[in-house]
This record gives structure tokens, C-alpha cells and sequence, in this order.
């Protein structure tokens, strides 16, 4: 049985025709009808030059590589901030240029052992779990429990240490 279709309703089905939204029913109508009418071939064409779910991604993405950037920026001019005053910091207030020199030596050794000791763990931790959550693997939760572990265990350490010294 052949449906006879008003061209004013397939114009209204074509953009969830090409997003291909529509049942099976509704893509054969519509196509049917797109075949034996001229008028809604060109239509559909406009259409789907006009809605490109591609623009619509990279829209997206351009946004949050400007965000990204921004922050980036940012973050390297906080970091630049930070060495000058602390490197100005210690040579103002050592009266002795290499004793200003050791103390930044030493400053640089505590900033590794910091990030060996807590951030790596840490984000150990977190990129397991973001891992786990996009891949839905069981296996992962073993980092996850040992990363957490790690990270509790030398944060428990540092408060510990912090109290009884």
C-alpha cells in the first residue's frame, strides 16, 4: 500500500531524516517521496549542507581549546610568579650568595619529593578512576585501590610526623 504524503510534512521529517532519528517506516517514507519529488531532494540538500553535526563538534572543541589555553596561560604566569619571587625571597634574605644558592637546591629537592611522594599517586589515582568510569573494566579498580593506598598511607605519615614532632 503506497502513503501519499504532503510535501509540508516530509520538509518537516527531512532534518530528523538526516540526523536519522526516524523508524525504519519513516526513513522509507521519506526517502520514497525524496525520490519521486525534486522539490524535496533539494530541500533535503540544503538541509544536510546546513546541518553539519561536524560544525557543531568542532564549535565545541574550539571553545574548550580556547578555555584550555587560557588556563594554560594562566597557570604558567602564576608558576613564573612563584620561582621569581621565591628565587628574589631567598637571595634577599641570605646575606650570602651561596648559602642563597644552597637553600634553592634545597627548596628544588623538597618541590621533587613533594610531587613524588603525594601528586604522582594522586593523579595515579584520579586518571585510574576517569579510566575506569569511560572503559567500564573491573580490572582497573586494583590501581585504583593501590594509588589510594599509597596516597593515604604518606598523607597519614605527614600528619603523624606533623603531630608528634
Amino acid at each position: 500500500m503506497k502513503h501519499i504524503v504532503s510535501c509540508e510534512i516530509i520538509k518537516d521529517l527531512l532534518p530528523n531524516y538526516i540526523e536519522n532519528i526516524l523508524s525504519n517506516e519513516g526513513n522509507e517514507l521519506v526517502k520514497s517521496h525524496i525520490d519521486s519529488c525534486s522539490n524535496c531532494r533539494k530541500e533535503c540538500e540544503i538541509i544536510s549542507s546546513n546541518l553539519s553535526i561536524d560544525s557543531i563538534g568542532k564549535a565545541k572543541v574550539d571553545y574548550l581549546k580556547k578555555i584550555n589555553k587560557k588556563f594554560l596561560i594562566i597557570l604558567i604566569s602564576l608558576l613564573l610568579v612563584t620561582v621569581i619571587s621565591t628565587i628574589l625571597l631567598v637571595f634577599y634574605s641570605e646575606p650570602n650568595i651561596d648559602e642563597g644558592i644552597l637553600t634553592l637546591i634545597f627548596l628544588v629537592f623538597v618541590i621533587i619529593a613533594i610531587i613524588i611522594k603525594y601528586v604522582i599517586p594522586l593523579i595515579g589515582l584520579v586518571f585510574s578512576i576517569v579510566y575506569l568510569k569511560k572503559t567500564h573494566k573491573k580490572f582497573l579498580i586494583i590501581p585504583i585501590i593501590i594509588f589510594g593506598i599509597l596516597l593515604f598511607k604518606s598523607l597519614y605519615i605527614y600528619i603523624r610526623n606533623l603531630i608528634y614532632y
